[in-house]
C-alpha cells in the first residue's frame, strides 16, 4: 500500500493476479502506468471476478459470492438435479468417527471437503456445517458422506447468496462470540464460534474445536472470548495500516454472564486461577478500553451459528445479521474508485 496526502493505493497480489483499489483514480492510474512500464501486464478493467469469488458492484454496495463455483462443484458431484434443502445439517445430528460403513472413494470426499471449505471466504453460514464434517476426512464414513450430501443440496437452495457489503459512511467493528460446551461426542472437546462486522457485512469469522477439554461452561465461554479478544487486536492493526481508524470501542456481544462478570470484576479471579492467562489478557483490553463485553440474549446470539446446527427460522435471521442475503441482480452497476488488473 502506498499513503500520500492526496489518498491510498492498494494492491492485494494472489501470485500473478492483482486487484489495485484505492480512493484515488490519479493515484491508481499512475501506478498502472508505472507497473506496465516494469511488467507485462493486462487490465482487465472492473473487478468481477477474482480466485473463483464473483464481485458484484453498485452505488448501494458490493457483494461477495462464489455462485458459479457452487454450481460447477454441483455439477462435478452430480448433485445438480438432487433436490435442495433449507438447512446445512439436521439439528441434533451427532457425528461420530466410527459409525457406519467407510466411504469407498476417500479421495473424492476429501476433494469435497476442499470444495466446502473454500466455499466458506464467502459463505459464513457453511462454517460450523463445514468443520464438523471436515474431521473425518481421514477414514470418512457413510453418515459423514451423507451429512456432506446435505450440505451440497443447501447449497444448491442458497446458489444466489453471498456477502453483501452496504455502502456507508458510519463503519464500526463490533462482534459476537459464543461457545458449545463439550458439543464433540468423541473427545467431549468444545466448539468455540465469533464473527466480526464491519458496516453491514461479516469480516472475519470462525467456528473451531478448542484444543483442549473445558471444565466448565464459563471456561470454555472465557476462552472463546480471549480468542476473540486476540482477533480484536489483529483486526485494529489491520484496519488501522488500511488508513481506517478504529478509536472507539470494539463492542463485543456474549451471551454467558458469567465470563463478563468475571472479564470485569477482579473478585471472581481467585476462582479461576487455571484460566489465570486469558483472564489477564482480556482484562488488560477491557482496562485500556479497547473492548467491551456486553451481554446479548441467546435468541439474537449470531454466533450461534458457528457452533451449531440450527433451524430455518433462526438460520434465516442470523444469516442475514452477518449479511449473507440472496444477490440482487438489479444492483450492478459500479461503484467509484476500483479497478482490477492481472
Amino acid at each position: 500500500m502506498k499513503k500520500t496526502d492526496h489518498g491510498i493505493v492498494i494492491i492485494v497480489i494472489y501470485v500473478d493476479d492483482l486487484i489495485i483499489t484505492g480512493n484515488n483514480d490519479a493515484n491508481i492510474f499512475d501506478l498502472k502506468k508505472l507497473l506496465k512500464q516494469k511488467f507485462e501486464m493486462k487490465d482487465l478493467g472492473e473487478l468481477r471476478y477474482f480466485l473463483d469469488i464473483e464481485v458484484i458492484q453498485s452505488p448501494k454496495g458490493i457483494w461477495l459470492l462464489q455462485r458459479q463455483y457452487a454450481l460447477n462443484k454441483l455439477t462435478e458431484y452430480g448433485m445438480t438435479g438432487c433436490k435442495s434443502i433449507l438447512i446445512p445439517l439436521e439439528q441434533n445430528v451427532k457425528l461420530s468417527a466410527d459409525e457406519g460403513d467407510l466411504v469407498e472413494d476417500t479421495t473424492m470426499y476429501r476433494r469435497i471437503m476442499g470444495n466446502l471449505i473454500y466455499m466458506t471466504i464467502t459463505r459464513p453460514d457453511l462454517s460450523y456445517e463445514v468443520g464438523v464434517v471436515s474431521q473425518f476426512m481421514q477414514t470418512p464414513q457413510k453418515p459423514h458422506l451423507d451429512a456432506v450430501r446435505h450440505i451440497l443440496r443447501y447449497i444448491k437452495h442458497t446458489l444466489q447468496c453471498g456477502i453483501f457489503y452496504e455502502a456507508k459512511n458510519q463503519l464500526q467493528v463490533h462482534g459476537y462470540t459464543n461457545a458449545n460446551w463439550v458439543g464433540n461426542v468423541s473427545d467431549r472437546r468444545s466448539t468455540s464460534g465469533f464473527m466480526f462486522s464491519f458496516g453491514s457485512g461479516a469480516v472475519s469469522w470462525s467456528s473451531k474445536k478448542q484444543p483442549t477439554v473445558a471444565l466448565s461452561s464459563t471456561e470454555v465461554e472465557y476462552k472463546s472470548a480471549a480468542i476473540v479478544v486476540c482477533e480484536v487486536v489483529w483486526l485494529q492493526k489491520l484496519l488501522s495500516d488500511l488508513g481506517q481508524s478504529v478509536d472507539a470501542l470494539v463492542v463485543i456481544y456474549c451471551d454467558n454472564i458469567s465470563s463478563i462478570l468475571l472479564a470485569n470484576n477482579p473478585i471472581y479471579h481467585v476462582k479461576t486461577k487455571h484460566i489465570e492467562v486469558h483472564y489477564h489478557f482480556i482484562r488488560k483490553k477491557i482496562l485500556a478500553k479497547k473492548i467491551n463485553l456486553i451481554h446479548v440474549n441467546t435468541e439474537n446470539q449470531v454466533a450461534n451459528i458457528f457452533i451449531k446446527a440450527l433451524g430455518i427460522n433462526k438460520l434465516r435471521k442470523f444469516r442475514k445479521m452477518f449479511g449473507v442475503l440472496e444477490v440482487n441482480l438489479s444492483l450492478r452497476g459500479s461503484v467509484e474508485n476500483s479497478s482490477s488488473t492481472s
